[in-house]
């Protein structure tokens, strides 16, 4: 197993603007969508800064903080600006508890004991299964808004599974919270996107502590490049949340649902058979330039 990068090596992998790139993608996709940017930093992280995947899930709830946070108030700012409750608190003290367990006592011990591969495709395939419903695809003769919401016990489970989720893959429980909070407690999709960064900021802090205490420093967070990404996290945190209150919720949901399936072929391991695909046709094409 090859030792991780240490500190002084991001200059060698990349500059720090393109850390501070890396923050900004995040911030706005994060922001927007409700998800907390993990979806962004983890596959960046290990691809692109060359991480272990385990640290690359840590150091992503790591960096994530200061996105949910900073997102949390500019919704805030802006639902008072305009008279509206954004943050639905109501559900976030009975998810963000449940997500603090699930995410420190259950996330992040099976992220250090398993390889994680055959869960992450299971992951894959119900993310498909939720973007299609959100589009309309699975379902669509009963809306959200015909069916009945689920009754308020189930959020006890959800919480637990959402903080699992993100304690394990390091994308925060936002894909499983908003699609929960907007199909199954019939939360309006701004609502249930303001009120998701609150659960992703209470998992994310929990799994960070969690997996703080461990002793293998590739299972651990590397706060030099959580550091490295924070300021281009929080100008795109602050852009994702005004971008998200002037998107009418339809489209909304439907551009929400497109970055589920594109996060889902990353979890089935499409995503890197595209970027080896691509790669290998790019080699080929500097070959031909060459050989000319």
């Amino acid at each position: 197993m090859e030792p991780p990068p240490s500190p002084s090596s991001i200059s060698r992998v990349s500059s720090p603007l393109s850390l501070v790139l890396i923050g900004l993608a995040a911030g706005i996709v994060g922001s927007f969508f409700g998800l907390g940017g993990g979806v962004v930093f983890v596959p960046l992280f290990t691809l692109f800064l060359r991480r272990p995947i385990h640290q690359s899930t840590v150091t992503s709830l790591a960096a994530m903080q200061v996105i949910a946070l900073v997102s949390i108030l500019t919704y805030e700012f802006q639902a008072h600006l305009h008279g509206q409750e954004l943050v639905r608190w109501s559900m976030v003290w009975l998810l963000a508890p449940a997500a603090v367990l699930g995410s420190s006592l259950l996330g992040i011990p099976l992220g250090r004991r398993l390889r994680g591969q055959s869960l992450r495709r299971i992951f894959g395939l119900a993310l498909l299964l939720v973007a299609s419903r959100m589009l309309g695809w699975f379902g669509a003769g009963s809306p959200p808004s015909e069916s009945a919401p689920w009754p308020l016990w189930v959020a006890g489970p959800c919480g637990v599974l959402m903080g699992m989720a993100s304690g394990l893959l390091g994308v925060g429980g936002g894909f499983l919270a908003v699609p929960m909070l907007a199909l199954g407690f019939q939360l309006d999709q701004h609502n249930a996107h303001a009120t998701s960064l609150v659960i992703v900021l209470a998992a994310s802090v929990a799994g960070t502590l969690r997996a703080q205490q461990g002793d293998d420093p590739e299972r651990k967070p590397d706060w030099n490049v959580a550091l490295h990404v924070a300021p281009g996290a929080i100008a795109g945190a602050i852009a994702g949340s005004m971008l998200a209150a002037a998107v009418p919720p339809g489209s909304l949901r439907s551009a929400f649902a497109v970055v589920l399936s594109v996060f889902a072929l990353q979890m089935l391991g499409l995503g890197q058979a595209i970027a080896a695909g691509a790669r290998l046709i790019r080699s080929r094409l500097r070959g031909g330039r060459v050989s000319d």
